[in-house]
This record gives C-alpha cells, sequence and structure tokens, in this order.
C-alpha cells in the first residue's frame, strides 16, 4: 500500500483527498477550545459536532473507500523499513524519564491523597503481621496491590519518601513494558513513539505519584499484550507453551489487582479464540487451556467476593445507563477530567489537544492498515476495556484506566502515520516537535494546575492540609532532638492515614527499632478543643492549631498538634498511652476491612479491656467515650450515642466538642430545649480553646 493517499469521493462532485495533517489541524484546533476554552455548553457542542466529528467521519468515510479501490492490502507497521527514530534519540528519552520521576519527589504533589494514607496503612500492617485476607478497605478491593506493598515494606522501611518511591518503581517497569509490547507488533519507531507517549503522558504523570493499587494494570496490561504478541508470531511449540504460559498467570493476577480487569481479560480471550479458531494460528487446547486455569486461579477470590459484603460496592456503583456513562468518561478522557479529581485532570482532559487530534488521525490509519477483523478486534478490546467503567452509575476515570493505555497506543499510530505520509525530513521533524510540545503542556497541567491546590474546590481537595502541617513541624522537631512519640490515633480520623505512614522514620510508639532511643516529646494530634487541660496538666506543652480548609465552631473538628515533654509524663501512663494507641490503631486496621454487615461500634466493643483500661486517665478516658459515641452515631444509635459523650463529659473531660455532639443527637430525639443549651455550652467553651 503506497504512503500516500489517493484522492476519494463521497458522493460529492468533487473528490476529497486525505491529508492528514490538514484533519490534524482541525482536530487540534477544536480539541484546544473543547479543553481550555470557556464557552458554553452548546458552543462546545457545535465546535464537537463541527471540528471532530464530522472530519472524523469524513476522513474515515474517505479512507474507506480508498481501501475498496484497493486490490490488495497489508498492515506496515512493522516494516522496518518505516523506523525514523533515531537510536540517540534514547538518550534524551531515558533522561527525561528518570528526571519527571524523580523531580520533587515529596513535594509535588504536597501531600498524599486519603486513600494513599490507607493502602500505607494497610501495608504497614501487612508487614507487621501478615495475613493472606482476599479483600481489602470498606470498599473490598482485590489483594495483590496491598500485598506486594506489604512485601515492599518489609524491604524498605515505610515513609513518605518510600510510599513515592513505590509507584516511581512501578512508573518506570511500566514504560519499559510498553515498548516491549509495542515492538511485539510494531516497529522500533512506533514502539518508541508509544513508550515516549506512555511516559510522558498526563495520565501517567499522576500514576507515578500515587500509592494505590490502580497503578498496576497499565503494568499487567502491557506485559499481557506483549506476551500475546510473543505467542501470536512465534513458531517453536516451546516458545508458545512459555509465553502462554506466562500470559495464564499474569492474567490471572490481575484479577486479583482491581475488578476493572475483567474487561481486559475478556479483550485477551476474544484475541485468542479469533486467532485459534478463525485464523488457525495454535492449537485449540491453548484457549481451553488459558480459559480453565484462569478460572482456576480466580477460584478462591470469585468465594471472597461472593460471601459476606463482597459484591456491595459493586451493586452500589453498578449501572445500565451506558449511553451517559459513555459521554461522560469520553468528555473526562479528552476534554474535562475535573469531575474525577484527583483521579481525573483539572485543566482539561487525561489526554491534551495534540494527543486527542492524534488519537482520532490514529483511529483513521488503523482502517488504511488493518483488515476489518482486526480493526474490529482493537475496537472491540477498547470498549471491553471501557466497560467496567460504563456501567456504573458515577464518574471516577480510572475505571476505565485499561482503555488509557490503547488510546495512547492509537496516538501513537496517528504520530507515525503523520511521519509516515510522504515522509520528508520536515514532516518527521514536525512530529517530534509535536511530541515536545505534548510533552511540555502535559508536565505545565501537572505541576502548574493538578498539584496547585489553590486551583482545587475544598470539596475536591483529598490531600489535607493540616496533616501535611504536622508533617513539617515534625521534621523540624525530629532535627532538633531525635525521634518522639506520636499518638495519633486519640482522634476519630479513622479515614486518613497519611500521617501514620509519613511519620514512621521517626514515630517510636509505630517503630520498633525507635523503642530504646528515649524519646523526648510524645506528639499528641488530637481536637484542639482539648487544649485547656492538655495546658493545665502539663506546664511545658507546645501546641499549634493545625491548618485546615475551614475553621469554625466546635463541630468544625479542627486539629491541634501537643508536643508533650516526657518527663512530665509519669511512665506508667506513658505506658498507658502507648498500649492505648496501638489498640486503636489495630481497631483502626479491622475498620479499614469493614463489611456493611459490621457495625462500627462492634470493633471498639471487642476490645472489652479498652474501657477499664482508660480508667484513672481522665483524658484517655474522654478519648474512648468520644470514639464510643462516634461510632454508636455511625450505627444510627442515637440514645446509645448520646449517653457516651454524656460519659465522656462526666467521666473525661468537659470539651466542647463533646458537647456539641451531645446536642446533635438530643436534636434528633426531639429534645430541643436540652440540645440549645448543649450548644449554648459547646459555643462558650470553644470561645476559650481558641
Amino acid at each position: 500500500m503506497k504512503l500516500n493517499s489517493k484522492p476519494s469521493g463521497l458522493g460529492f462532485k468533487r473528490q476529497i483527498p486525505f491529508h492528514p495533517w490538514v484533519y490534524f489541524f482541525i482536530f487540534l484546533a477544536a480539541n484546544l477550545l473543547l479543553s481550555y476554552a470557556p464557552l458554553p455548553l452548546r458552543s462546545k457542542l457545535w465546535i464537537g459536532v463541527l471540528g471532530v466529528f464530522l472530519p472524523f467521519v469524513i476522513g474515515f468515510q474517505t479512507v474507506f473507500k480508498e481501501r475498496r479501490s484497493q486490490l490488495k492490502h497489508s498492515p506496515n507497521f512493522s516494516a522496518e523499513n518505516r523506523d525514523f527514530i533515531q537510536p540517540w534519540l534514547w538518550i534524551p528519552f531515558i533522561t527525561l524519564l528518570f528526571l519527571t520521576r524523580f523531580y520533587h519527589l515529596t513535594s509535588l504533589p504536597f501531600w498524599p491523597i486519603s486513600d494513599e494514607g490507607i493502602n500505607g496503612f494497610l501495608g504497614m500492617e501487612l508487614a507487621r503481621q501478615w495475613n493472606w485476607r482476599l479483600l481489602y478497605s470498606e470498599v473490598q478491593v482485590e489483594p495483590l496491590g496491598f500485598w506486594l506493598l506489604g512485601l515492599y515494606f518489609k524491604v524498605i522501611d515505610p515513609s513518605f519518601f518510600s510510599l513515592r518511591l513505590f509507584p516511581t518503581l512501578v512508573s518506570l517497569a511500566t514504560v519499559f513494558a510498553a515498548y516491549w509490547a509495542a515492538r511485539q507488533y510494531f516497529s522500533r519507531s512506533l514502539a518508541f513513539l508509544f513508550a515516549w507517549l506512555c511516559a510522558f503522558s498526563f495520565w501517567e504523570f499522576t500514576l507515578a505519584r500515587l500509592c494505590i493499587p490502580v497503578i498496576w494494570p497499565p503494568l499487567l496490561e502491557c506485559l499481557c499484550l506483549g506476551l500475546l504478541g510473543l505467542w501470536l508470531k512465534s513458531k517453536d511449540s516451546m516458545v508458545k507453551w512459555r509465553s502462554l504460559t506466562a500470559l495464564i498467570l499474569l492474567s490471572g493476577a490481575g484479577f486479583y489487582i482491581w475488578t476493572i480487569w475483567a474487561g481486559i481479560w475478556l479483550g485477551l480471550t476474544l484475541i485468542l479464540a479469533l486467532q485459534i479458531f478463525l485464523e488457525k494460528k495454535g492449537d485449540k487446547k491453548h484457549f481451553f487451556i488459558f480459559c480453565g486455569t484462569t478460572f482456576l486461579l480466580i477460584l478462591p477470590l470469585l468465594i471472597a467476593r461472593l460471601s459476606g459484603g463482597g459484591t456491595t460496592h459493586i451493586r452500589e456503583v453498578f449501572s445500565f445507563s451506558i449511553f451517559k456513562s459513555f459521554a461522560l468518561y469520553g468528555t473526562g478522557v479528552f476534554w474535562n477530567g475535573f469531575f474525577s479529581f484527583p483521579f481525573g485532570s483539572n485543566w482539561g482532559g487525561f489526554f491534551n489537544p495534540i494527543l486527542d487530534s492524534l488519537i482520532f488521525l490514529g483511529i483513521i490509519f488503523l482502517l488504511r492498515e488493518l483488515s476489518r477483523r482486526l480493526l474490529g478486534t482493537f475496537m472491540a478490546c477498547l470498549f471491553l476495556a471501557a466497560l467496567p467503567g460504563l456501567l456504573t452509575s458515577n464518574v471516577e476515570l480510572y475505571r476505565i484506566l485499561l482503555t488509557l493505555p490503547l488510546l495512547t497506543l492509537l496516538a501513537a499510530i496517528g504520530a507515525h502515520g503523520l511521519m509516515a505520509y510522504r515522509p520528508r525530513l520536515l514532516h518527521t521533524a514536525g512530529i517530534l516537535f509535536l511530541v515536545a510540545a505534548s510533552f511540555f503542556l502535559d508536565v505545565h497541567n501537572y505541576i502548574s494546575h493538578y498539584c496547585d491546590i489553590s486551583l482545587v474546590p475544598a470539596g475536591r481537595q483529598w490531600r489535607n492540609v493540616g496533616y501535611h502541617h504536622v508533617y513539617q513541624i515534625l521534621k523540624t522537631l525530629y532535627r532538633q532532638s531525635g525521634p518522639f512519640y506520636v499518638f495519633s490515633e486519640f482522634n476519630n480520623d479513622y479515614d486518613n492515614k497519611t500521617l501514620n505512614v509519613a511519620c514512621y522514620p521517626f514515630d517510636a510508639v509505630q517503630n520498633p527499632a525507635l523503642s530504646a532511643s528515649h524519646p523526648q516529646w510524645a506528639v499528641v494530634i488530637v481536637n484542639f478543643q482539648y487544649a485547656p487541660y492538655l495546658i493545665q496538666n502539663f506546664p511545658g506543652l507546645r501546641f499549634k492549631l493545625l491548618k485546615t480548609d475551614r475553621i469554625g465552631p466546635a463541630d468544625s473538628k479542627p486539629f491541634g498538634i501537643f508536643m508533650i515533654p516526657t518527663s512530665q509524663i509519669p511512665p506508667a501512663r506513658l505506658d498507658q498511652w502507648i498500649q492505648t494507641d496501638h489498640i486503636y490503631r489495630e481497631i483502626d486496621f479491622e475498620i479499614k476491612n469493614k463489611t456493611t454487615v459490621e457495625t462500627w461500634a462492634g470493633f471498639l466493643e471487642s476490645f472489652s479491656s479498652l474501657g477499664n483500661q482508660s480508667k484513672g486517665d481522665r483524658f484517655l478516658t474522654a478519648v474512648y467515650w468520644e470514639k464510643m459515641g462516634f461510632f454508636k452515631f455511625l450505627d444510627a444509635h442515637v440514645v446509645q450515642a448520646s449517653e457516651a459523650y454524656q460519659n465522656a463529659i462526666s467521666q473525661g473531660i468537659p470539651a466542647a466538642q463533646l458537647y456539641y455532639n451531645l446536642g446533635v443527637c438530643l436534636k434528633i430525639m426531639n429534645q430541643g430545649e436540652e440540645a440549645d443549651k448543649n450548644f449554648e455550652k459547646a459555643q462558650s467553651l470553644s470561645m476559650k480553646a481558641f
């Protein structure tokens, strides 16, 4: 097939030639406006129709008619004579790859999101005490991501740095796996372009600094597609069996990472079925071995998923409104991902306008180069990869994460096709310029928009400013006086565990290696309303109100950091605090794996000695009953919650937030007069605390 296209008619009097650069610039102009221009919805719809949809249909139909006029057709993506990328380009590629992965590793973004804290917290517990639980966290996530992090923390101690290093290493592996996978099908140039665009796309920038299980599927996807390519092209039966065995193991492992893996597994199964049963390129028993062995591998997970509460979260988000989801996810991927932030972009989509345009162009080039069966197979795999997201009622862009490498491949095909169209040095230079421009656009998006907290509304900000403030204070304290005790479990924030991971290197409560370091300070992170009591009982105390997005009355739960000299805490009392903190940490670990059939207060009640252990210490008593009241309230047991808050006040400390929470319970119980009295008391005490 010739590289330069012949004119093709569309039913008009004059034929419309296919000049890919013309289509690219039309797409680019439209995508720039759709991504960055503050235009009304109607204007954007017209731009989408006239600047994207209509040119795409015309180009697609033109190329389709051109194909029909050809006597022969064979794909040329793997032809070595189309290698336009010079070997020396690997030098800047590797340099930029490591530079972008390690640049400001612990400051961009400034703090982990709460999901990273949960992941790190569970990984730390696994490193301390291993278990083979098959579903983790409140939404019952598959285990392999947590197991791998637990093993990692056995080798490298938890810290803010190690939490960021983990996804960085996975990201580097993903980039090299992407190149290897592409080489099984395409030329060196196209494989290089694919690896470059994977490495320096905004979506991979976010994954490289995000320590949650979603970082693994793209790596496994690339490895599986590479092994599939190795199986397809190999003539040696031994190589075929080895590649098939590895493919079975990795495709089975994918189910233990995340539920969305089912989409890519269906795609792999479809390709194997077509190649074996239609193309006659393999033994039929390979297909049945693949399906049967994979099923056996995931059978334990299926049993766990179908038992108590394992499918609750899936059923909650499941929906059949595919067309609405398709529009929302398509908009998020290409033009506006803000509604899924921080799992999306807050400036444009997951792909910038240059990559958007190359993707649309890449689909047209696929039609030129592939048979209808291969083109249909690719598009079917793309749809199956998106299906887990399309079948949900709300939008979270990472649910269609497995489409992003495939869409990036389309962008690489589009760029490669532009270079191959009447190949000239100018065309190649133009593509290199576009690739470089895409790189700088996505770097700017990530650093100046995604990581800039001032550009993110509080409702979408999942990075705790207060805990980041604590970390900065504690780093300074560590440089001055060495390790110390960090009591981070005496508050009701069971959900955000980012501080636990970050403080591990200097926290003698968590880190057993620091137990003999004789810490000079005990740091308590608790509701600031306890300040009057702590100041009165520990004269040498230092304290600071933490930064937060909102400071107000007692109900806003402002936290404070209280640094108490250990010399002012009796040894027996200090041991009591340490043991209690350990118990609350264990309770939080169980809560993070809570199913819908379990009660909140049940976790606290299971430690029957905890209430007795807190006796004799008014502070611990108040903390215990405050937690009990909080959990009873979450269980909707309002009467029991009010009793717990009354105990916290009478037996512990009459702090402002306890009166406020008691007032809320009384209000729900229709005791308005008593509720108002407690609100007034809370307001009065709150003013004294501040």
